[in-house]
């Protein structure tokens, strides 16, 4: 991230997918975002803001959380999820972290089912079945994997 916005090279990924965009491979699909800074309000909520643009020309379902749960007022970013790392780079998730990272999958999940449901389940969008939660959330380099338990 450089001044509150996503890398460059995560740029040029994005305009990689100029292909697939075209084809539409890429709408109707729900979509989640993580960041992180150095420090708290280190260009977080812009970061992914900026993302979001590429997200919507996509045709992209977003469902940010919103200050829906109380932890998400302990978290401090209603756009998603974000992580101080620590001037080292070194800091671990914490418990705040991972619980805004649990409490985003089913409310991205529900908003993406409530768009299919509400478009005649004409498009595909992605979604845990009914029943199912997550469990457990990992971070890794450069994707977010989450665990699901029925």
């Amino acid at each position: 991230m450089v001044w509150a916005d996503p890398a460059a090279q995560f740029r040029t990924f994005i305009d990689s997918l100029s292909g697939l965009w075209a084809h539409g491979k890429f709408a109707d699909k729900a979509y989640a975002a993580f960041t992180s800074s150095q420090t708290l309000h280190g260009g977080q909520e812009t970061t992914l803001l900026a993302l979001y643009i590429s997200l919507i020309n996509f045709g992209g379902i977003l469902g940010p959380p919103g200050y829906s749960d109380p932890l998400k007022f302990v978290d401090g970013n209603p756009y998603d999820v974000g992580h101080v790392t620590g001037l080292d780079n070194k800091t671990p998730i914490g418990d705040a972290t991972a619980a805004a990272l649990d409490h985003l999958t089913p409310t991205d999940a529900c908003t993406a089912s409530k768009v299919r449901q509400a478009r005649g389940n004409r498009f595909c969008a992605i979604y845990p079945p009914t029943g199912v939660r997550p469990v457990r959330a990992l971070v890794g380099r450069s994707r977010l994997e989450v665990e699901l338990a029925s």
